[in-house]
């Protein structure tokens, strides 16, 4: 039999200690807590540099691409603007030749049309039997000049008679205009107005017309001399020619 105080102590020991001693499994407890709270940290840490990857915008790996990426692209829009830039100087080469071309050919047009003019005018002349016109105004030209109100003007008169005579006379020239709102009439004189010619004859002159005077219409009379005078009469539009 066991002594009173023995007894009691080992009652009071059982009282105290509801679960067996185990050393092993407490120290594998403490291991696998601390595996978890690492495991917790662990994923902590990856779940803020996720959010903060979303929150700024990419992970340094996805940035780095994506630089990479804004490089290649730039590259290949600098390429694409240097050709953009020689597509247009070569368009702006071709529009200028096609311009130059088409000014060759409206000057060419126009000198075979001056020539047709002329031809026709010299057919007229010499064959004054199959063309027996008489007296013809047949050209007026007018020309601007580096004088404001100062224009000069050529006049080319034909003839066609069969028997080629000599023919003379006087011309006059009247310019109806505007002047302060009201319709009048100018009269143009320019030193000797008469003529004298066989087939032809240019004349030249230089009107000086009033300041403020806006002229629209230009009318030319001429008229010859002889036993069986001519009266011709011609309206022309007030026109610059280039000169």
């Amino acid at each position: 039999m066991k002594p009173p105080a023995v007894a009691g102590r080992r009652e009071r020991l059982q009282k105290l200690i509801l679960v067996p001693y185990r050393p092993l499994r407490t120290l594998f407890m403490r291991v696998s807590g601390g595996v978890g709270i690492l495991m917790l940290l662990s994923l902590a840490f990856f779940a803020g540099t996720r959010f903060g990857g979303a929150r700024y915008g990419a992970t340094p790996d996805e940035i780095l691409e994506l630089r990479q990426t804004v490089r290649l692209y730039t590259q290949q829009f600098r390429q694409m603007r240097d050709q953009v830039s020689i597509a247009q100087h070569d368009q702006a080469m071709v529009q200028a030749a096609n311009e130059q071309l088409r000014q060759q050919n409206k000057e060419l047009l126009d000198s075979i049309s001056s020539m047709e003019q002329q031809v026709a005018l010299y057919k007229r002349i010499l064959n004054p039997q199959q063309n027996a016109r008489g007296l013809n105004i047949e050209q007026f030209v007018l020309h601007a000049t580096p004088q404001s109100s100062h224009f000069v003007y050529r006049i080319l008169l034909t003839q066609t008679q069969a028997d080629g005579g000599d023919v003379s006379g006087k011309m006059e020239i009247s310019i109806q205009g505007l002047e302060h709102g009201h319709s009048i009439i100018q009269p143009m004189h320019s030193g000797d107005d008469s003529f004298h010619m066989q087939y032809f004859q240019s004349l030249i002159g230089e009107w000086v017309l009033p300041v403020g005077f806006q002229p629209q219409v230009v009318t030319i009379k001429i008229v010859s001399q002889g036993s069986r005078p001519q009266h011709v009469e011609k309206q022309f539009k007030w026109e610059l020619t280039p000169a």
